[in-house]
């Protein structure tokens, strides 16, 4: 976190919020400010303050929603928006990503999660097309990202790739099922982004001859669900700046990766998952309750 957001933090206390519902309130006020910055298109500004607060107070003050019930919003929601960012036309991969997140709410040995529940994941997503032994299978040829100058892992290499992170993701998920039981700001800010970087080389591996990108997502989704953060997605709107964050985080000049951007694209879109599919949800709860 920044000194900025750290000297916020010492001044508000547990006493500024008598009850769960004063919190909400206030992450709502500061999540208003992103909307507006949002909208003015200044959202990726320097100015990290908006989502390390929203961050900050939701695991600080906030009695935080059931993460099975955070789960099933988000696949209510946006699996659609998956797809429509990956331009996804065949309705059984369309059918398959929600395969993908059945799997990830079910999902309950965090123990054993490693790299490898990538291949799973991949498999679900391929589970009902016509050739499911699609799924879970390393490229067998070279591929690339079109325009981005990118170079990826040749396919001879891949293997090799996985198993350097094998011990990394391990140990990331033993970290996760830690800080599930005794969130910090910063523990959580830290854990979320050694996640994405995680993310980011599975990207420049790309293990896969397609679904790279929604696999990884997936995955990622995955290590947040163990720490108790809610899972996140990418609108298609959204789809430039993601990208463009994504290649300064895998870019081969001199392999000085740029992650400020991707982190800060992530902070931003878990503030969007905060508040719609938890803030936002129960207030509307709480408004239909008492319409009745």
């Amino acid at each position: 976190m920044t000194e900025e957001v750290l000297q916020m933090f010492k001044v508000m206390s547990k006493d500024n919020f008598t009850t769960d519902e004063d919190a909400r309130n206030f992450i709502e006020e500061i999540f208003k400010g992103y909307v507006r910055r949002k909208r003015n298109k200044t959202l990726y500004s320097k100015d990290d303050l908006i989502p390390q607060l929203i961050i900050g107070a939701y695991y600080t003050y906030v009695e935080r929603t059931d993460t099975n019930e955070v789960f099933s919003s988000f696949k209510r929601k946006y699996i659609y928006n998956e797809n429509q960012l990956e331009d996804v036309h065949e309705l059984k991969e369309r059918q398959g990503l929600s395969k993908v997140y059945d799997y990830i709410q079910n999902y309950e040995n965090y123990n054993s999660i490693s790299i490898y529940n990538l291949l799973v994941i991949h498999q679900h997503l391929y589970s009902l097309v016509a050739h499911p032994e699609f799924g879970g299978s390393f490229r067998a040829i070279d591929v690339y990202l079109p325009g981005s100058g990118i170079n990826l892992t040749n396919y001879d290499h891949i293997p090799a790739e996985m198993q350097k992170l094998y011990i990394e993701s391990i140990e990331l998920a033993k970290r996760g099922v830690s800080i599930f039981v005794e969130p910090t700001p910063e523990k959580i800010l830290t854990y979320i982004n050694d996640c994405i970087k995680m993310k980011c080389k599975l990207i420049k591996i790309h293990p896969f001859f397609d679904g790279n990108g929604r696999s990884s997502r997936a995955l990622l989704n995955l290590y947040f669900k163990i720490a108790g953060i809610p899972p996140v997605y990418v609108t298609k709107d959204e789809r430039l700046e993601y990208q463009e964050a994504m290649n300064k985080a895998i870019c081969d000049i001199e392999y000085a990766p740029d992650f400020s951007s991707i982190n800060r694209f992530y902070y931003y879109k878990l503030c969007d998952s905060i508040v719609q599919l938890d803030i936002q949800k129960k207030k509307d709860e709480k408004t239909k309750k008492n319409t009745f």
